[in-house]
């Protein structure tokens, strides 16, 4: 919740519209003592006992009641005591404070112990009157104001209680969205431009290779080199300004380019060559992440990528050899590339599954629904496996 007129919060706007209105009552019973001839004595206690009230009813509030929940039932004791022994004792007067002890009994303890506090302490205002030598007429009136002021104490108890819920969850609201964007521009950053980079650090390894040797070969590399660079300028703006969809067709052409030129052959088959905007951008994601790994974490040189539709949903296969065993795949919590495909899928309603159909191979699968659904969904894991250290030197593939 906001600040009311930028320096107090609602809850706490709450908890001083009580303490208002007890000082007021205290104040209305100071008048009677003054004009009744009260004893400097009875004047003293109500001046002494008027400040540790209002303290203990702002305790009894929230979001102060946190701070004393241990020790409410005797802070409770406390008030009632100070609320009816002066008055019972040495003559203090303040018909209503009872209303205070009910209402913060009633909002604190709540069910049947809220409810039986609240008329039990009805019930001693009444006797209390009573001893002080008011009539039955005059003590029904006392107790009516006590029972009104105890209504009006329990509602703003509990609108407090109310605020103060409402202005947790609204920072929490507002964490949990911070912390959703940032995860989503990680994510972003590691699919749009980790892979981009890879594909650039390859082209640089065998630009470098070429260098004298093959001149022309060479200048082709870095051609693509700097095209890469550009596509990666593009990345950053899309992923700035969230506009703009990945091709999924260009991810193909770049992911056969980069892998032919470190000998691995790579068949790709298209069965599904229309694809909805938002599965596009995520195939794509697939994709970029599979090369990117394979140039990472195998010796492969044989990849198969395939994309087809099945009954309601498109799938994308990529399936890689030269992975040392069956153990040696990355898991998602050990990196952030696989757990992010994890969540880009359950986002669109589907799934993101790694495995190792068989030993020295590795595939990656991803499943959506022709129609993503708008609700967001709890991420799908993939099958776990043994994390092996990352590698991002790229020269073993191209040496």
């Amino acid at each position: 919740m906001g600040k009311i007129y930028g320096w107090i919060s609602a809850p706490w706007l709450a908890v001083c519209t009580i303490c208002a209105l007890q000082v007021g009552v205290a104040f209305n019973g100071l008048i009677e003592m003054l004009s009744a001839g009260s004893s400097g004595v009875a004047l003293a206690v109500w001046v002494v006992a008027l400040p540790i009230l209002v303290v203990l009813q702002v305790l009894h509030s929230p979001p102060g009641v946190k701070k004393i929940r241990r020790f409410s039932p005797w802070s409770l004791h406390l008030q009632a005591l100070l609320t009816y022994v002066p008055s019972v004792a040495i003559g203090v007067t303040w018909p209503g404070m009872g209303g205070f002890i009910a209402g913060a009994a009633a909002g604190m303890l709540r069910g049947w112990r809220g409810t039986g506090a609240f008329l039990g302490v009805l019930l001693v205002d009444l006797a209390v009157s009573r001893r002080n030598g008011l009539s039955y007429t005059e003590s029904a009136v006392a107790g009516t104001v006590t029972l009104t002021v105890g209504l009006a104490v329990t509602a703003l108890v509990r609108l407090a209680c109310r605020l103060a819920w409402m202005h947790q969850s609204e920072d929490q609201a507002v964490r949990s969205a911070l912390q959703d964007e940032r995860q989503r521009i990680g994510r972003d950053m590691h699919d749009l431009l980790a892979s981009r980079l890879a594909y650039a650090t390859i082209r640089g390894e065998l630009a470098n290779r070429y260098l004298g040797n093959q001149n022309e070969r060479a200048r082709s590399e870095l051609h693509s080199l700097m095209g890469l660079t550009r596509e990666v300028l593009v990345d950053m703006r899309s992923m700035a300004h969230e506009f703009g969809v990945l091709s999924f067709r260009n991810e193909l052409e770049n992911a056969q380019s980069l892998l032919r030129s470190v000998d691995v052959d790579i068949t790709v088959d298209e069965e599904a060559t229309v694809l909805p905007g938002e599965i596009q951008n995520f195939f794509a994601t697939v994709v970029r992440e599979s090369v990117a790994n394979i140039l990472r974490h195998s010796e492969a040189t044989l990849c198969t990528i395939s994309v087809r539709r099945k009954g309601d949903a498109f799938v994308l296969s990529v399936l890689n050899n030269g992975v040392r065993d069956a153990y040696d795949v990355v898991t998602p919590a050990s990196g952030g590339g696989l757990s992010n495909l994890a969540l880009r899928a359950a986002e669109l309603g589907g799934r993101c599954r790694a495995w190792a159909p068989s030993t020295g191979h590795f595939e990656l699968t991803a499943s959506c629904p022709a129609e993503p659904p708008s609700p967001r969904l709890e991420a799908a894991i993939p099958l776990p496996g043994r994390c092996v250290q990352r590698r991002d030197d790229f020269e073993h593939r191209v040496l």
